[in-house]
């Protein structure tokens, strides 16, 4: 009896760890394909429309306008994937509440400057929609709106088109771990995602990184 109890102590210590350590290396795997599927895309389209970023910035045009546009024509480099123009985390089923910041609990100032009712679902769920908090550029929802932990720096995540029309991380703003404005925070966690840097702490990568 001894043994079978000091076997369930440590159960119930490692068991949560693995899962914990589990579920942060499934996050890792999908946000490197989401990365590579749409800064392949945005590539390709680059190519395509040499213009793409000075079209972002044509100031003649409204905002979401110019957002929905670029919609258009991304959709085109991106297999297997269709336009969704409800609110965008209905897209993939059910209703899930907002996103929250990387403080968990901490809703996440997006949607009042967000293309929110037009958006890229991938055949894998990976949510694709713009605003200007990403610089003219793109949030990415790794999993969907339907999976959670729909946070800032965990699957959710930043990116600018720059003026040379490359994919880059979103860092003018929000910081990732060390900000200090909840609901702003996490806004830049796509720059030590990509790098696989724990921001904090070097002998780390970030997804060990995470709370």
């Amino acid at each position: 009896m001894i043994t079978l109890g000091i076997i369930g102590v440590i159960a119930a210590i490692t068991i949560p760890a693995l899962i914990a350590k589990y579920q942060k290396k499934v996050l890792e795997t999908q946000f490197k394909t989401a990365y590579s599927v749409l800064a392949n895309a945005n590539m390709a389209m680059a190519q395509d429309y040499p213009s793409m970023y000075n079209d972002l910035q044509d100031s003649s045009i409204p905002g979401k306008d110019r957002y929905s546009n670029h919609l258009d024509r991304l959709i085109k480099y991106i297999s297997n994937s269709r336009m969704c123009n409800i609110y965008y985390l209905k897209c993939a089923g059910g209703n899930p509440k907002a996103y929250d910041s990387f403080v968990k609990g901490s809703y996440a100032h997006i949607d009042p400057d967000s293309l929110t009712t037009k958006s890229i679902i991938t055949s894998s769920g990976i949510l694709i929609f713009m605003g200007p908090w990403a610089g003219s550029g793109y949030h990415i929802d790794i999993n969907g709106p339907a999976k959670g932990p729909n946070r800032l720096g965990y699957d959710l995540f930043s990116f600018s088109i720059d003026k040379n029309n490359n994919l880059v991380p979103y860092t003018a703003f929000g910081g990732c771990l060390t900000s200090q404005r909840e609901h702003y925070q996490g806004f830049t966690c796509s720059k030590y995602a990509v790098a696989n840097k724990c921001e904090t702490d070097s002998s780390k990568t970030y997804w060990e990184c995470l709370p």
